[in-house]
């Protein structure tokens, strides 16, 4: 996908139904609350002010969800992240088996709002091979449609900020990636 982030490379040769890597992760019961941006505006030029939504967090960008759903899944493990989405994946996501430790099988029968008095992760995906994957080859997992249009749109729609003078694609920042990244003394 045009645009898309840096991505997941396998290093060895992985069979169809290996587990790709572990995807703990941290549930948030109530997205909306979560996600949102708001600004704050003052009234007459006092104190008191007005609170507006205005935007999405990109954290929103790094979670899994479902459109019918308040709950959000935010992966904590190192590249799970960085996977990509195909109309044609080489892999999935599956819950985490029953005989792991850190798994509580039990909360995926619970409501958002009971899953919200839970305040630690217990919850575990596995990114699973769908096909035998080779050396060197993107992990990619399907996003789903509504992911797909929606970026397609914000790809038409996007323009770079106003006052952006110093604005750097994220390609030209990918493609730079292999330079040490250093502070100014």
């Amino acid at each position: 996908i045009h645009g898309a982030g840096m991505g997941a490379f396998g290093n060895v040769y992985m069979e169809r139904g290996t587990i790709i890597a572990p995807a703990p992760v941290m549930h948030i019961a109530n997205h909306e609350e979560f996600t949102t941006i708001y600004e704050t505006i003052k009234i007459n030029g006092n104190d008191k002010a007005s609170v507006k939504a205005v935007g999405q967090q990109l954290f929103i960008n790094y979670c899994f969800g479902h459109m019918h759903s308040s709950v959000l899944l935010y992966p904590y493990s190192m590249g799970v992240n960085a996977i990509n989405h195909s109309s044609n994946p080489n892999a999935r996501l599956v819950w985490t088996s029953k005989e792991r430790t850190n798994f509580h099988h039990g909360w995926l029968q619970l409501s958002p709002s009971e899953l919200q008095k839970h305040r630690k992760a217990g919850l575990s995906l596995d990114v699973v091979a769908m096909r035998n994957i080779y050396p060197n080859e993107e992990i990619t997992i399907d996003y789903g449609t509504n992911w797909e249009n929606a970026w397609e749109n914000h790809v038409k729609k996007w323009k770079v900020p106003r006052g952006s003078k110093e604005y750097i694609y994220p390609k030209d920042v990918h493609s730079k990636w292999n330079e040490p990244i250093r502070t100014r003394e």
